[in-house]
């Protein structure tokens, strides 16, 4: 009788120096995560960019600070003011936009690692 052929075993890649591919499960979490990544990295930026914008106003001259809030000159910069003033109460007080950038910067850190590991090697 014929011995039936060995099965493959995690060792065999293939050819030689080819990378052994992810199991499924693994590649389905890479893309059941990237809602996740995407929207952690906004919120990062814009959580940034609305402290930034909010406590370096006034030291710029683009804001002067009228109380509870901030006066501008013009228009534009009085948007800004006031959305940058909104995303920071909501931060504040509701925690979920430091909540979401958190996790953008637990994200953005791991991604970070990651290409210094496949840089290195």
């Amino acid at each position: 009788m014929d011995q039936p052929p060995p099965l493959p075993s995690s060792e065999d890649t293939g050819s030689a120096g080819a990378k052994p591919q992810k199991p499924f499960w693994r590649r389905l979490l890479g893309w059941l995560m990237l809602p996740f990544r995407l929207i952690g990295y906004a919120a990062l930026i814009t959580v940034t960019a609305a402290f930034a914008f909010v406590f370096s106003s006034e030291p710029l001259g683009l804001c002067r600070s009228n109380g509870p809030g901030l006066t501008c000159s013009s228009d534009i910069w009085q948007s800004l003011a006031d959305l940058g003033l909104s995303i920071m109460l909501l931060s504040v007080f509701t925690g979920l936009p430091l909540i979401l950038a958190f996790a953008g910067l637990i994200f953005l850190s791991l991604d970070f690692a990651r290409w210094l590991h496949r840089r290195k090697n």
